[in-house]
């Protein structure tokens, strides 16, 4: 009995087992897993930031059944090069136009949902001399920020 309703368990389909007695086992197939988390499609969503001179290269790296599925846009900064896109990281470089606030744009979808997630990075300004006029000092880099700060949205 017992070598029986582990077959039974183990197969996920739904049966029903009647003993000889009046005991009656149900098993109903376990559910499939969400198709997409639960909450804000940016939690799906992790980055990474690297800058080489004046370029900001951002890793957005998607988990879950989260897939891009359309260009990056960008605003306060031009994309430069190549955008890298596979199933699980999209990758881009951004050169800063300005010590605003760069806001990348990346539409993505899960099990069919699409939906749109913002990747925003809000400058730091170091009190050291190529952070540029803010602390007087000798720009080497136009007064563009020295770091950045990430913020991962729902838009």
């Amino acid at each position: 009995m017992v070598d029986h309703l582990r077959t039974a368990l183990s197969v996920g389909v739904a049966s029903v087992m009647v003993t000889g007695c009046t005991s009656c086992i149900v098993s109903d197939p376990l559910p499939q897993p969400s198709a997409c988390s639960v909450g804000p499609v940016s939690s799906s969503v992790a980055t990474t930031l690297k800058r080489v001179g004046n370029e900001v290269t951002v890793e957005i790296i998607l988990s879950g059944r989260l897939e891009a599925i359309g260009p990056v846009t960008a605003s306060g900064g031009t994309i430069s090069g190549q955008v890298q896109v596979t199933s699980e990281l999209v990758r881009v470089t951004v050169l800063p136009t300005s010590s605003n606030p760069i806001e990348l744009t990346l539409p993505v979808s899960c099990a069919g949902s699409n939906s749109k997630v913002g990747i925003r990075l809000r400058p730091v300004i170091l009190n050291r001399p190529d952070a540029g006029a803010s602390d007087a000092g000798t720009s080497t880099d136009g007064g563009l920020p020295d770091d950045y700060v990430i913020d991962v949205f729902d838009k």
